[in-house]
């Protein structure tokens, strides 16, 4: 069972909240949708995580 709240979002089926997530093989990953994608980066330092684009 995923135990992070973006891992247990993709899971449910809504979009995630961190961008930690992606689907692909090989060298071709796209990230899942991610909610608010417009406050991804906020979200993300407010967690202690690099921008998305890092």
């Amino acid at each position: 069972m995923p135990t992070s709240p973006t891992a247990s979002s993709s899971v449910r089926g809504k979009p995630q909240l961190y961008g930690t997530q992606y689907t692909g093989d090989g060298d071709d990953f796209q990230p899942q949708p991610v909610h608010e994608p417009e406050h991804l980066d906020e979200r993300r330092a407010a967690m202690g995580l690099d921008t998305a684009a890092e």
